[in-house]
């Protein structure tokens, strides 16, 4: 059985609608792993929030959060790791955790 690690970072994904207002929230990505363990299984998810923050708001200390906490996960038993991050700043993202998970050798996708 497959063995991913889910970084929650905040974003859209993690958004709830409280008081018309929409903020980032720690137990809403959650609700993602549950629905896809409910309808598809097969896959063990292990998750970690480094950060609860709109992917507008990040700052490039919040990258090195971010590859800091996927490089002390890995003991070699994932198959591959999830960023859940939001849309908004995700291309920077992206580029900049290209440089600092170089040497990683499990795939990495951000959404």
């Amino acid at each position: 059985m497959d063995k991913v690690l889910v970084v929650f970072t905040g974003g859209t994904i993690s958004c709830r609608v409280q008081n018309n207002v929409m903020n980032a929230t720690a137990d809403a990505p959650y609700a993602l792993i549950s629905r896809y363990e409910e309808t598809q299984g097969g896959v063990v998810f292990e998750t970690a929030s480094p950060l609860t923050i709109l992917s507008e708001n990040l700052l490039p200390d919040d990258w090195k959060t971010m590859a800091d906490c996927i490089r002390k996960r890995m003991d070699g038993s994932y198959s591959g790791v999830i960023v859940a991050h939001g849309t908004d700043t995700l291309a920077y993202t992206a580029c900049a955790l290209s440089f600092m998970l170089s040497g990683l050798r499990l795939p990495v996708v951000l959404l």
